[in-house]
């Protein structure tokens, strides 16, 4: 059979230049093994004495991501709601695991970048271009502050995102788009969530905090952020409810679920109850029509049930909180101030902002701070965010840095609207409808956004970096099947 020369280097890509990565990789080793052994028996005889052991577990565990970089993705991928219990040093340290996974991740996937000439993994995306100008709006505005130190840190933060976005670029493959990426996240949050309010229900307080009443933050620091961790993942694990081929995944499915609603209801946030709305109506939406007429009773029954349980066990302070919205309530009125202190420094530096992160240092110097009340004594006790990622994005960056981050919004959900079109042809709905939750997904980060400062959320740089993938996972199932555009 004839074979093109095309076919041919896709069929045996570069032996050469993968026989010269091994030949270069082993010295290198040998080099990092002996450096490894040095740091070793320098810790031994440190007063770090116990930490001895990392630097050889380290080795053994790059050269396991030498061969599945991937994995560190992932690990990293389920730890991100798990704010509590990653940090390595105690929960104010700085070191945590999913850094050390990150460091490991880009110093592999750097090296077969070098080595093997950036043709092991695919960073194409049209959104680089928009991501850059806004790094280099934030340096901008970080070069021109009167807060370096609170910029410069957000800098970094932002940069750790951005590596974040190359990293799932490079790591999630169509296999990892379609199995991977969702079941790290759905049973990431089913664990936590599980964990969650079974502490909950026994009266424990491993995962709650107390302000007036007993509110679950599950594995997060924050019940607002962790309730967003976990209608993030609501859309994925509808998806795999309703294409599940057996009865006792749907079953456990329908569990999840129940698990995951009882969640959002125990951290009392406001913000998750009107965002939950729109998911849980955009699920109907999409997954109803799968409703065969003959079930309609079974689902009228299940939906009766769940507001009966909702009636009998959804704490009385639930509703009497979401009743409470007014400017009146202390939350309202402080949410309210930060809108007005942050329209009032955008009017007063409108292109490049006060400087990325600024927001909570200038907001504790302003007259906003120690109004109504609020048991605030010293002003680090009044630094607060915007508590809306758009508005701290106009204050710190300008409208220059706001227009650029609204325009990567723009073009990534494009991205999955094209990525949406041009899979109905391909003739596999299961794909069709993964890629419409993951856009879900992000639609609830997008909503999220206007009641939380989560810029550097992994999984809005996650998703951003789906959107491509979904886009390129696409167009070689259309590549395979010979269609055209």
């Amino acid at each position: 059979m004839h074979t093109s020369s095309t076919d041919a280097v896709q069929a045996y890509p570069h032996p050469p230049r993968a026989a010269a990565y091994g030949s270069i990789m082993h010295p290198v080793l040998a080099v990092v093994a002996i450096m490894v052994g040095v740091a070793s028996l320098a810790m031994m005889i440190s007063p770090w004495h116990m930490y001895a052991w990392l630097p050889a577990m380290g080795l053994i565990l790059l050269m396991i991501l030498g061969k599945r970089p991937e994995l560190a993705f992932y690990l990293v991928l389920f730890l991100v709601p798990w704010d509590a219990v990653r940090a390595l040093a105690g929960p104010e340290s700085s070191l945590t695991i999913s850094k050390l996974a990150g460091l490991g991740m880009v110093l592999v996937v750097g090296l077969h970048m070098v080595f093997s000439r950036g043709t092991r993994y695919d960073l194409h995306s049209n959104l680089w271009r928009w991501i850059a100008l806004f790094v280099a709006t934030a340096l901008v505005s970080a070069l021109l502050t009167q807060y370096p130190d609170e910029s410069w840190g957000e800098l970094r933060k932002l940069l750790a995102s951005v590596a974040v976005f190359g990293l799932a670029l490079a790591l999630v493959d169509a296999n990892g788009f379609t199995k991977a990426v969702p079941r790290v996240v759905v049973i990431s949050i089913a664990i936590s969530t599980f964990l969650s309010v079974a502490s909950f229900t026994f009266g424990l307080s491993f995962f709650t905090m107390n302000t007036n009443f007993e509110r679950l933050v599950g594995v997060a620091f924050n019940p607002n952020h962790y309730a967003s961790f976990v209608l993030f993942s609501m859309p994925l694990l509808a998806h795999w409810f309703f294409n599940a081929t057996r009865s006792w995944v749907r079953v456990l499915g329908a569990l999840v679920f129940l698990v995951n609603t009882s969640a959002l209801v125990l951290t009392y946030s406001r913000g998750a109850f009107f965002v939950s709305l729109v998911v849980f109506g955009a699920i109907i939406l999409e997954h109803g029509r799968k409703i065969r007429p003959k079930h309609l009773g079974f689902w009228g029954i299940g939906a009766a049930a769940i507001i009966v349980v909702a009636a009998a066990y959804v704490p009385a302070t639930y509703w009497e909180r979401q009743r409470s919205i007014s400017t009146s309530d202390t939350s309202i009125g402080a949410r309210l101030s930060y809108v007005l202190f942050g329209l009032e420094k955008w009017q007063e530096h409108p292109i490049i902002g006060i400087g990325i992160g600024a927001y909570d240092r200038a907001y504790a110097y302003s007259e906003y701070a120690f109004t109504r009340g609020w048991g605030r004594r010293t002003r680090l006790d009044a630094h607060r965010d915007a508590h809306n990622t758009y508005l701290e994005v106009a204050v710190g960056m300008g409208t220059i840095g706001l227009g650029l981050f609204l325009g990567v919004v723009v073009l990534a959900w494009r991205n999955f609207g094209r990525a949406i079109r041009e899979s109905r042809i391909l003739n596999d709905p299961k794909l069709t409808q993964l890629i419409i939750a993951y856009r879900l997904s992000f639609l609830t980060i997008l909503a999220y956004f206007f009641l939380l400062s989560r810029l550097y959320s992994h999984y809005f740089w996650l998703a951003l970096a789906l959107s491509t993938v979904a886009l390129r996972v696409v167009r070689q199932r259309k590549a395979q099947q010979g269609l055209q555009e």
